[in-house]
């Protein structure tokens, strides 16, 4: 029995992945900073310096955040699009192979094919 395979490859896929492992690179970062911000005020210590130190940590944590979910949300729907497309490009197809097959049309085709070798043939 014959099968077929493939495989996908998205447009921007590598680009995508570089930038989303770069914002976890980020986060790693942010997330240590914030554990020495913690080490730092630790026993808790609620003057001015370590919950402004905490804020900050906590603000850049949100922000590598957002551009993570921005990220996200653009590969989403460069995505979406790429599969409107091919569920059109889908849906054409399925509609030629649908075409209804006319055996009278092709058995007289054939026929003739196979009647013109034989006279060729016995030339």
């Amino acid at each position: 029995m014959a099968g077929f395979g493939g495989a996908v490859k998205l447009t921007g896929e590598s680009e995508y992945r570089k930038a989303l492992k770069q914002i976890q690179v980020n986060l790693k970062e942010v997330s240590s900073e914030m554990k020495l911000v913690s080490a730092q005020y630790d026993k808790n210590d609620t003057s001015t310096e370590a919950l402004k130190a905490k804020s900050e940590a906590l603000a850049k944590t949100l922000s590598a955040q957002k551009s993570a979910l921005a990220s996200l949300e653009s590969q989403y729907t460069k995505l979406s699009a790429e599969q409107v497309k091919n569920q059109q490009k889908h849906d054409n197809n399925e509609g030629a192979r649908n075409v209804p097959l006319q055996f009278g049309d092709i058995y007289g085709t054939i026929q003739s094919i196979i009647k013109r070798r034989i006279t060729f043939t016995q030339r």
